[in-house]
């Protein structure tokens, strides 16, 4: 299968199965699979673990709805969304 630009820049392969995926609704919700499990949290500041990136949310009200092996569910005010 040949890489579009777009892969290429971001060298990434759309045969990966480890990029982790987000979802952010409105400003209220983010959805996060590739989630391996929180590495911190308190109401205004989450970081999770998702492998080789880890996400930083900040916000008011931050709460951890769901979380699994694989997933992890945010909900509250989130004012950013951070990859490092």
């Amino acid at each position: 299968m040949k890489k579009s630009k777009l892969f290429e820049s971001f060298s990434y392969t759309p045969d990966r199965t480890d990029f982790p995926h987000f979802e952010i609704n409105g400003t209220f919700q983010l959805l996060a699979d590739g989630c391996r499990g929180i590495l911190y949290f308190d109401e205004n500041k989450l970081s999770l673990n998702c492998g080789k990136i880890v996400l930083e949310v900040e916000g008011e009200n931050l709460s951890v709805n769901y979380l699994n092996e694989n997933t992890a569910e945010v909900k509250g005010k989130i004012s950013s969304v951070k990859l490092k």
